[in-house]
This record gives C-alpha cells, structure tokens and sequence, in this order.
C-alpha cells in the first residue's frame, strides 16, 4: 500500500510538470531574457505568486486535500481580492474554515521561489490583470491534473 502511495505521488508530481512549464513560458523564465520595453508578460512574472507557482512542486497527501487545493485555486483564480479574502479553507487534517488561500498554497506547494509574505500582497498580485490571466492558466491546468490523480 505505501509503495502505492508513493507511486500516485510521483505521478501527481509528474502531471504538475506541464502547468508549472506552461506557468514559467507565459511568465518569461528570466534566464537568458534580452532587455525590452516594459510588457503585460514582464509585469506577471515579476508577482511574488507567479514565480512561487512557475516554480512550486505539489507536495499533498490525500484526496481530501486535493480537492480542498483544488477549490483554492479555482477561487483564486476567479474570485474578487476582496472575495477572497472571505475565503477559508480546511486545514491539512480537514478543519474546515482554517486557511486562507495563500496558507493553503504554502502548505500544499513547495518552491524555491518565495510565496507573497502576507495575504494582502497576495491580493494586491492578484488586481494585475496579467497576474491574474497567468494564475488562472495555471488553475485550470492544475485542476485537470489533480482531478485525474
């Protein structure tokens, strides 16, 4: 059984691959750009929540969370900042209504990159309309790879 946990692990990670790629190539990796005049690319990739996403492993454990991540990222991806930050989601163990959406990304997502530090900045990232584009693509390529765990 654990060999087999660790198995469906590997394969969420490796299904993560292609959004996180699709992540990084609408964002601009940053190795090897040429300088250029200011663009809706160059001000997504330099959000806090765009490089943490471009760069972020899933590291999650059961179906519950998956679903409860899944949530998340749909919500951030479609709602207001400020209907968001109403949001709660349940924790690791499944308390329901403990999280916010950025506690729930930290949790759930390891990256070298670091996340936004507070909340606030998270939602400030999010009013950026090439920020948003770019986090919503990754939301939806992500919910199709953790529905098909």
């Amino acid at each position: 059984m654990e060999r087999i946990e660790v198995m469906r692990r590997r394969v969420t990670l490796a299904v993560l691959v292609l959004p996180t790629g699709l992540l990084l190539n609408a964002c601009g990796s940053g190795a090897g750009d040429q300088p250029r005049p200011s663009t809706a690319r160059e001000k997504e990739s330099g959000a806090l929540i765009v490089t943490f996403l471009g760069k972020a492993q899933l590291q999650i454990e059961t179906d519950t969370q998956r679903a409860e991540l899944n949530r998340a990222l749909q919500d951030i991806a479609t709602l207001s900042p400020k209907e968001l930050a109403s949001k709660r989601y349940a924790d690791y163990a499944g308390h329901p209504n403990q999280w916010t959406a950025l506690q729930i990304l930290r949790a759930y997502y390891y990256s070298p990159s670091p996340p936004p530090p507070s909340d606030a900045v998270l939602y400030a990232e999010l009013n950026n309309s090439a920020v948003r584009s770019a986090i919503t693509r990754f939301a939806n390529e992500a919910a199709a790879n953790l529905g098909a765990h």
